[in-house]
């Protein structure tokens, strides 16, 4: 599959493209490689990650075709072997594209990303956002609500990135995947004097469909972690969302330890039918996690009797 930028919005004004590329030790070299005289800058400046200017991603104007969006691409569809690595495996040049009106500029463009490098969450707690990388951009973009993930967009049209799962078996399946924002913000999107711009406006405080869309990429590494090591063929799409159900069940139950999220998962493959009253019978509430899932093998291999009959 080949990605195709959009080349004017709904009102037909020209877009221009950017990439946010993720950090990567050989990410500043591959970008003056291919990016020509392409507008370049590292995200991490005039914020407060600016000591980290090392490890800081980098926004670059892309083009339809040109050198940097072949690389970018190619690199993008890569199918990697172990989906939930992010070191291991990320190529020089990963990350997402996003699109403006050709109208906003590279350095308004650069004003409103720098405010979204930290967020809120869990009350006052604060931390650097790495939305760019595109593991977690399947998340927090992909999984959370519309309207949560357009009000984030502010001043961007689009946003795309490149999706991978397993298909069934050993197999990757991905996709170009892309988010419309119908109606955008330009609040953040100016130049600033500050050394410190986040300081004019409130950090984003991460909404309840973004907290939970972030906790499905612990969940679907946990599963994608079961079926390696029980050495099972890895997860379809189909049966990762079963899974989640599964884990959505074990945290009802009170199983939070790897082991005994992995011994309901064991019992749910022997067991995958279930009375859901099982899950909330009185008679777990004063037993300990090991004694729980004994308690619950009794109960399903009971209810596989009683339906043989």
């Amino acid at each position: 599959m080949t990605l195709t930028l959009p080349k004017h919005d709904s009102d037909g004004i020209m877009l221009s493209h950017y990439l946010v590329a993720h950090a990567h030790p050989e990410l500043a070299r591959e970008i003056y490689t291919y990016a020509g005289h392409a507008d370049i800058a590292p995200l991490y400046i005039d914020t407060p990650l600016a000591d980290f200017i090392e490890q800081s991603p980098y926004v670059v104007n892309l083009f339809q075709g040109d050198p940097l969006f072949e690389v970018f691409q190619s690199n993008a569809q890569q199918l990697f072997a172990n989906l939930e690595s992010v070191a291991q495996n990320q190529a020089p040049l990963s990350g997402i594209i996003v699109s403006v009106r050709a109208t906003v500029s590279f350095d308004m463009v650069l004003a409103y990303l720098r405010h979204r490098v930290l967020i809120q969450f869990s009350g006052k707690r604060k931390g650097v956002f790495h939305f760019q990388n595109p593991n977690v951009a399947r998340y927090f973009f992909g999984e959370a609500q519309l309207k949560d993930t357009q009000e984030w967009m502010g001043p961007l049209l689009y946003l795309h990135w490149y999706e991978q799962w397993y298909s069934g078996g050993e197999e990757v399946q991905g996709q170009w995947r892309q988010v419309e924002n119908p109606e955008p913000s330009y609040d953040l999107c100016h130049d600033s004097d500050s050394a410190e711009p986040q300081a004019l406006f409130p950090l984003w405080q991460l909404r309840e469909s973004q907290q939970q869309a972030l906790e499905l990429q612990f969940d679907d590494k946990n599963i994608v972690r079961f079926f390696k090591e029980s050495r099972q063929s890895m997860p379809s799409v189909g049966e990762r969302n079963l899974y989640r159900t599964y884990i959505k069940q074990a945290e009802q139950l009170g199983f939070y330890q790897v082991q005994e999220l992995d011994a309901y998962f064991h019992l749910r493959q022997q067991y995958p039918q279930i009375n859901q009253a099982r899950l909330s019978d009185p008679s777990l509430n004063a037993l300990s996690a090991h004694e729980k899932l004994q308690c619950l093998e009794t109960m399903l291999r009971k209810d596989a009797l009683y339906v043989c009959e």
